[in-house]
């Protein structure tokens, strides 16, 4: 069976590759493609399809190679086998702590640990013939979106201890979830930071005990360590950019689908700087996820907007209220020289989260030769231009768009 989602596109030829890889080896039980996104027009979702594009396809590569017969489901743009699908991927239900019985959300990564407890291969090929997918226009969709990924890849970690599961994938279990485990370890070290206050000052520490923060931590060590600590989490994070832009810069090919290196240059450095000062606003808003979570609120897994939502500035404030506070807070004591100086780009970022998230949904230009061009959009597949036909369709008849009440209301 060949699996869509609701904004999944595959032409002919795409299904033609991916019914090819699967009939060609009858030990596989899955085959996952590695989707391109496409169709947003605005400024969030355009610096999406660009990062998809440009830096995305050499950590699948990664990740296809090293996880070899044991890798992920994503839930759609893949073929499955029936056969094997039926057999071994039902899923259990879980019990909360009120012993009620609650589904499983993030199914995808269970139903591949159930394939290849039970013998079936699960390949992940990013190079067959290319399948697309959109991608949330804004901000708040964005995270709206990752509450509900989140509070399922918090599921995995009872999961993964399940029996005979593959060590592999037991992995992929675990590290979905530590991937949101971070954020509230993150914001953890912040507070810390901030607590501490300067080697000049007084800080939070200093006021509580009465004695300079001095008495109790090394600065001129603690600076010189977070630095490289600070240095080292967001190489981590920006490395597969750097490698993927090194890696275009390289091919004429590539530069010609970017519309050339001045534009793909361009938009490498907005997008990172842009990735960059709304990683403190997911830190915030997975923390805040995660919280919810231990204190029992559940998310509804409703349907996820496939077009840009009308959010006014009021509800933008009125939903990014915590990190606005927080940075609030953060800015007042680097001014009052109680906190480090070294947490002002995250008090900057948290305290604009609402301008920032404005910004993501702006309409933005989609021509060739633009910022965050594509090589889809330089030689756009005559699938894309057909399902640009009937988006447009209900992007015009806006009874089809809307509910009474938008979700970050």
């Amino acid at each position: 069976m060949l699996v869509f989602d609701a904004d999944s596109i595959m032409s002919a030829k795409g299904v033609l590759s991916v019914t090819n890889a699967l009939a060609s080896d009858r030990s596989l039980g899955l085959v996952q493609t590695c989707p391109r996104l496409f169709g947003s027009d605005t400024f969030f979702g355009r610096m999406q399809q660009f990062s998809s594009a440009a830096f995305g396809l050499l950590p699948a590569l990664g990740e296809a190679f090293w996880s070899y017969r044991e890798a992920n489901y994503h839930g759609h743009n893949a073929i499955v086998r029936t056969e094997a699908f039926a057999t071994c991927a039902g899923l259990p239900y879980l019990k909360d702590r009120k012993g009620k019985e609650t589904p499983i959300f993030s199914h995808d990564f269970v139903e591949a640990a159930l394939l290849r407890r039970a013998g079936w291969g699960v390949k992940m090929v990013p190079t067959l013939n290319p399948t697309f997918e959109e991608t949330p226009t804004t901000l708040i969709d964005y995270i709206l979106r990752d509450r509900r990924w989140c509070q399922g890849n918090m599921q995995h970690l009872r999961i993964m201890w399940g029996a005979g599961l593959h060590p592999v994938s037991r992995f992929h279990l675990g590290i979905n979830a530590l991937t949101y485990l971070m954020s509230p370890l993150w914001f953890a070290l912040v507070i810390i930071g901030a607590t501490l206050g300067t080697a000049n000052g007084g800080g939070v520490l200093a006021g509580l005990t009465g004695q300079p923060a001095s008495n109790f931590i090394n600065f001129a060590l603690f600076q010189s360590q977070g630095l490289w600590l600070i240095g080292v989490v967001y190489l981590m994070l920006i490395a597969p950019k750097i490698a993927g832009f090194i890696k275009g810069m390289a091919s004429e090919r590539a530069m010609r689908n970017f519309a050339g290196r001045r534009v793909f240059t361009f938009g490498f450095l907005v997008e990172l700087i842009s990735s960059m000062a709304v990683a403190p606003i997911l830190m915030i808003q997975q923390t805040r996820a995660i919280v919810g979570i231990l204190i029992g609120r559940h998310e509804n897994w409703n349907p996820q907007k496939r077009y840009e939502a009308r959010y006014d500035f009021k509800t933008m404030m009125r939903f990014h209220k915590v990190e606005t506070t927080i940075g609030a807070f953060l800015m007042i004591g680097i001014l009052s020289s109680v906190v480090s100086v070294w947490l002002l780009p995250i008090a900057i970022s948290l305290l604009g989260a609402s301008v920032l998230s404005v910004l993501s949904g702006m309409k933005f230009a989609s021509a060739k030769h633009d910022l965050f061009t594509t090589p889809f959009e330089m030689d756009v597949p005559p699938i894309i231009s057909q399902a640009q036909v009937h988006q447009d369709i209900i992007a015009n008849s806006p009874e089809l768009l809307l509910p009474p009440r938008l979700a970050a209301e």
